[in-house]
């Protein structure tokens, strides 16, 4: 059995050394995550003043859909991008209670509603814009009226532990032809999946900017970008002016640790 030690190259053993340093100081961590996104809303805020991308957040019940999206809404709107929450939850919308216009316990809750009010609220879901909208979905995938959300919908973002239910709505989707990406989320703070990634703390209060929502985000809004045509500028080597955005222990840290911890997977990439 081999014995850990330093390493044969000088180059590897200062990465981790500095690496290390980072990670030691969560301010930073937090700095350097923040700083890629702010970096990658530069990039498409011109596209996204005059055009709208309709992202869904699905997923079964309780399953932190409504946190997580609005956390994404506020996340987007601290840094001035343009950025829109739609509630396509009418039979319980949980969306009030995050924005603090209703208290959670005492949020309007119903069985069912009018065809005519369904249908209203996925077309003001479709009106809604210019800029990324977030569309919080209610309920099961077979109930009445998903596809017409679906239909509606650029992307989607699947949440949910079980990867059984998770395949139900990533098998809905695809029938749509539309695209997915999943991740796993847990209410409290316990890592249960260490090679998935997850979003925690999903309590039923927003949390904008924290890193495991910051990160996720960012890597949504790379993957939108591609999908539209919009340059990405390749963050990992020195751009056209000559300069690094992120030193060589940086990207270590944002790609090895952050992204393996939070980016969300495409369809098909399980480890269940």
């Amino acid at each position: 059995m081999l014995k850990e030690g330093p390493h044969r190259d000088p180059h590897v053993n200062w990465l981790v050394h500095e690496g290390g340093r980072i990670l030691a100081d969560p301010e930073r961590v937090q700095e350097l995550a923040g700083r890629r996104l702010a970096f990658r809303l530069v990039e498409l805020e011109d596209h996204f003043r005059t055009h709208s991308y309709r992202l869904g957040i699905v997923g079964n019940p309780h399953r932190g859909k409504s946190t997580y999206a609005y956390s994404c809404y506020e996340t987007l709107s601290d840094y001035h991008f343009p950025a829109h929450y739609v509630d396509l939850d009418i039979y319980s919308p949980s969306g009030l209670a995050n924005s603090g216009h209703h208290d959670l316990a005492n949020r309007p809750k119903r069985t069912d509603a009018p065809k005519e009010e369904v249908l209203a609220s996925i077309r003001g879901f479709r009106a809604t814009g210019p800029g990324i909208v977030f569309g919080d979905f209610p309920g099961l995938p077979d109930k009445p009226y998903q596809p017409r959300r679906i239909k509606a919908v650029d992307m989607a973002i699947v949440l949910g532990d079980d990867s059984s239910d998770r395949g139900k709505w990533l098998e809905r989707l695809s029938k749509a032809k539309k695209d997915a990406l999943w991740l796993r989320t847990r209410s409290d703070n316990v890592r249960a999946y260490p090679l998935d990634p997850t979003i925690y703390a999903l309590d039923r209060k927003p949390r904008p900017n924290s890193l495991d929502v910051v990160t996720s985000l960012t890597r949504i809004l790379e993957v939108i970008g591609k999908k539209i045509g919009i340059p990405l500028a390749n963050v990992w080597v020195k751009l056209p002016n000559g300069r690094i955005p992120f030193s060589e222990p940086e990207r270590m840290v944002l790609a090895e640790i952050l992204d393996f911890e939070f980016a969300p997977y495409a369809r098909g990439q399980e480890w269940d």
